[in-house]
């Protein structure tokens, strides 16, 4: 696989890092162009053969229900890099998109482009 995304406790037990940038990094050594290692509101790091870097997650109210914001995370992801190829504005809009999925209950209401947008120009300001 190009891209790879798996939780902290995933790459803690498979490669026996706690640190999610060396988890990330060292990743990249089985294969993936790019390594993400997320852990919720505890942030993210992605990893290329260039360069890896840490995202702090975006604060969001109310949080009522986390079911799927993983998946949201990673369609997101793929879509804003496929149009954009920027890695750190495709992983903050990724982020966006899982955060606001918190924002409802159930699988069934996805943020839309233009509310991650949105969200992303308050933070801006």
């Amino acid at each position: 696989a190009d891209i790879v995304q798996a939780p902290r406790q995933f790459m803690r037990d498979f490669l026996g890092i706690e640190d999610m940038q060396e988890a990330a990094r060292r990743f990249i050594t089985y294969g993936p162009r790019i390594s993400i290692v997320t852990d919720s509101e505890r942030g993210l790091a992605v990893s290329t053969s260039d360069q890896t870097f840490f995202k702090e997650s975006y604060f969001v109210e109310p949080v009522l229900d986390s079911t799927g914001a993983g998946d949201t995370f990673c369609g997101a992801f793929i879509h804003s890099f496929l149009k954009s190829r920027d890695l750190a504005e495709s992983t903050s809009f990724a982020a966006v998109a899982g955060a606001l999925k918190c924002t409802n209950y159930g699988r069934a209401h996805l943020p839309t482009e233009q509310e991650i947008y949105n969200f992303l120009k308050l933070q801006d300001s």
